[in-house]
């Protein structure tokens, strides 16, 4: 049992998004790079990230998606990452945001993940900006 409850109220949880995103959009020499899975995407969360990304034809940036060795198996025998695939996701089993190629510079991370926006511009020093899934296919899911 908790030893204590916190209670957050919107306008916290906005605060903490402004602190965690740049104020200024990214530069033309900065590479965007979308990273979701951080904690690892379940069987159930590619599910929803593939029917979210129905609409998309092809993205204009990068897009990571990080998720277990089990839950990549299995999506794949369900043939949900094909599609994922040809709309240039890329899916990575059994790492971390934290142990991927992204060096300190020119890279502009975009995340709907708290915990990687922590992570990337503490240890990284990377330039990051919190999105929802909604927010950055909106943005980002070519037609």
């Amino acid at each position: 049992k908790p030893r204590r409850k916190i209670v957050l109220d919107r306008s916290e949880l906005e605060k903490e998004r402004r602190n965690l995103s740049e104020e200024a959009p990214p530069s033309l020499d900065e590479k965007l790079v979308f990273i979701t899975g951080c904690p690892h995407m379940s069987l159930e969360e590619i599910k929803n990230f593939q029917e979210a990304f129905r609409s998309v034809n092809r993205l204009s940036v990068e897009a990571w998606v990080f998720t277990s060795r089990s839950a990549y198996s299995e999506a794949f025998r369900e043939g949900l990452l094909k599609g994922l695939f040809e709309k240039g996701v890329r899916v990575f089993k059994d790492s971390c945001v934290m142990h991927c190629s992204l060096k300190k510079g020119e890279v502009y991370v975009i995340t709907n993940s708290v915990k990687a926006a922590y992570y990337l511009r503490g240890a990284f020093k990377l330039k990051t900006t919190l999105k929802s899934l909604k927010e950055f296919i909106e943005e980002y899911g070519g037609k």
